[in-house]
């Protein structure tokens, strides 16, 4: 199974469990790549470390054709299973990349509020319709979404960071 995630592991306050699943998920035999900042220096070494491809790249702006066609082009070419967003830059783009293609879309949610089924931007990240699962890091979380119209619960799985 290939996963790709695409996350900002750069900076000091950047060090947290999330990348650690990643890490965990490769010495288990998965094949997992990464997309982050170039300047992810203590993840890009522990992740290469266990045989994780890193790529130096993150999407900057939203709704970018060209960071949506590299995403697009990346899926494709390493057919890629799963696609693992964290952020709303790699969310709104790699939503757009993976239409029309058999991979499966993961997003990541880590605090309540902001999120209305009556709000139409909602429905350009965690209320889209491509959206396979989402990860909740509370049953806080997990309830957020269960209380949203026309939301398929089964959507949601909660998995506890631990802080």
């Amino acid at each position: 199974m290939r996963i790709l995630t695409i996350s900002d592991y750069s900076g000091f306050n950047r060090i947290k469990p999330e990348p650690e699943v990643f890490i965990g998920l490769a010495k288990k035999g998965f094949e997992v790549h990464v997309m982050t900042l170039e300047k992810a220096h203590f993840y890009k070494k522990r992740f290469e470390a266990v045989g994780v491809k890193v790529i130096d790249f993150h999407p900057e702006k939203k709704f970018d054709k060209e960071e949506i066609k590299k995403i697009r082009t990346y899926l494709i070419e390493y057919k890629i299973d799963i696609l693992h967003l964290f952020n709303n830059t790699s969310i709104i783009n790699g939503l757009r990349a993976a239409k029309g293609l058999p991979v499966k879309v993961i997003l990541y949610r880590g605090m309540t509020g902001n999120i209305h089924w009556y709000d139409p931007t909602a429905y350009l990240k965690f209320l889209h319709s491509r959206v396979d699962k989402i990860w909740c890091n509370s049953e806080g979380v997990e309830e957020l979404f269960h209380q949203q119209l026309f939301f398929d619960k089964k959507k949601t799985i909660i998995i506890n960071k631990g802080h």
